[in-house]
């Protein structure tokens, strides 16, 4: 993972493991990121995708993070996400 910081403002790139974790460690915050840019589909960049979302939910973060990256790791981040059942 990198993260680039501005403005009291964070962007992440790549999701492995526990990015947030990572972030914490790093000195961001979690209302820094602004947004994730997803580089490509392999799990080392995409596999801590529910993790990231479930701690930001965990930390209370209401704010929208735009996800950005080429269709093909847009679509394994959602389909990682989509593998559990959130609903309950």
């Amino acid at each position: 993972m990198l993260a680039f910081e501005t403005n009291d403002r964070a962007v992440l790139i790549d999701c492995g493991a526990d990015v947030i974790h990572r972030a914490l460690r790093a000195g961001l915050r979690v209302d820094q990121i602004a947004a994730l840019i997803l580089t490509h589909e392999h799990p080392d960049h995409v596999g801590g995708f529910s993790l990231f979302v479930e701690k930001m939910w965990l930390f209370g973060r209401s704010e929208p993070i735009r996800i950005y990256g080429p269709q093909a790791a847009l679509d394994q981040a959602r389909g990682n996400f989509e593998s559990y059942n959130t609903e309950r």
